[in-house]
């Protein structure tokens, strides 16, 4: 009698278990489900959080191709992803908030929204260090932050909106620029962007890594 009572807490004790188990599993595979984001691009206001969510500087509800909600209207929910947020802001030379559905840019005191996409370029990098002058083209001074170099194709003036797609920190260099240069056969031929920076070495930062791409959209006033 007290070898078939041993034998049945044994047998319920591991069947406890084996639920437990299952139960755990089970909800660690929902969790990792209603993580996916499915179908969705990010545009040039979006930016991923410290949890991998698409997210967008202003906060907005963002949703997958299947209709889920996929970051409620908080841009952060934690201490740590607050703080990841200003710095990412802080970093940004422009602000990003949205008006009737549509994204609005403010740069340099002016706003912009996106328009054409002017399609995926290679980034590079530049500086007066390496050309003994921060004179451009267009006969004004290159700009940290504000100057790139680019395709006669676009014209002097253009103001161009980045979102990096791929590299080792494209995203670091998300941002509005205005074309005030001119370059070489890469710019012209290939299409290569090239951005003004203060230093050689940040100028180099941006391929001593590998190649850093972006997508460029034209940006147009925002009334």
């Amino acid at each position: 009698m007290i070898k078939k009572l041993r034998s049945f807490i044994i047998w319920a004790v591991a069947a406890v278990m084996c639920i437990s188990a299952l139960s755990i599993s089970s909800f660690a595979a929902t969790a990792v489900d209603i993580s996916l984001i499915n179908g969705y691009k990010p545009g040039p206001g979006d930016h991923s959080d410290a949890s991998g969510n698409i997210v967008s500087l202003s906060g907005e509800t963002l949703v997958d191709s299947k209709g889920n909600i996929i970051k409620s209207n908080t841009v952060n929910d934690t201490k740590e992803e607050d703080a990841e947020e200003k710095a990412i802001s802080s970093s940004a030379n422009y602000t990003y908030e949205v008006k009737d559905g549509v994204g609005i840019y403010t740069f340099e005191g002016k706003k912009y929204k996106a328009g054409a996409s002017y399609g995926v370029h290679k980034l590079t990098g530049y500086s007066a260090e390496e050309f003994g002058t921060s004179m451009t083209a267009s006969g004004k001074n290159a700009r940290a932050k504000h100057t790139i170099a680019a395709a006669a194709n676009l014209p002097m003036g253009t103001v161009l909106i980045l979102k990096g797609t791929a590299g080792p920190y494209s995203s670091d260099y998300d941002g509005l620029y205005v074309v005030e240069d001119r370059g070489g056969s890469k710019l012209e031929n290939e299409g290569w962007l090239d951005i003004y920076f203060d230093t050689a070495k940040e100028a180099a930062h941006t391929t001593d890594a590998g190649w850093n791409y972006a997508e460029a959209w034209i940006a147009e006033p925002a009334e």
